[in-house]
């Protein structure tokens, strides 16, 4: 992107960052109120497929639950170093190992279940939907109206377009 698109967007997020000491009050709200409006939708329809997932999670805890426990449990077991072989007898050396095959066997099958549509469905749900909703709720919930909050986030970017130049 070139300098001159990057002035207009800084140009457009200073006219809408203007709009609230430039404005009248009642113009300000006539808009306000429709975009406020607007973004909570959009943040309603993005929360919406929230407790759909969590009841699909839950009722499936074979797939989703038990797997992400031993998932878990494996990356705390792995970081703890609990018992060291070395020092070990011979017979207490090879039960540690077969138990260490056998439970990243069950690491192993556990990662499976986890990919197949559950892993991927919650990723497409939390990298979709949750920079939507929290943008959302930015436009929302800002002081000064969601207009004045659309330039600053369009300035924002302009910022970041500049800086990755």
């Amino acid at each position: 992107m070139n300098e001159k698109n990057i002035i207009i967007m800084q140009a457009i997020s200073a006219a809408l960052m203007g709009s609230d000491y430039f404005m009248p009050e009642s113009l300000r709200k006539s808009i306000n109120d429709p975009l406020r409006d607007y973004f909570l939708g959009v943040k309603e329809r993005a929360l919406k497929p929230f407790p759909d997932y969590w009841n699909f999670f839950w009722k499936n805890k074979r797939e989703t639950v038990y797997p992400l426990a031993i998932v878990l449990l494996s990356l705390f077991i792995s970081e703890l170093h609990p018992f060291s072989i070395h020092y070990t007898s011979s017979l207490l050396h090879v039960v540690i190992s077969i138990i260490i095959i056998f439970w990243f066997l069950i690491f192993a099958i556990s990662i499976i279940l986890i990919s197949n549509s559950i892993l991927n469905q919650i990723a497409t749900l939390v990298l979709l939907n949750i920079p939507i909703t929290g943008l959302a709720f930015f436009l929302e919930k800002s002081g000064k109206g969601p207009m004045a909050a659309s330039g600053f986030i369009i300035l924002m970017i302009s910022f970041y377009i500049r800086y990755k130049q």
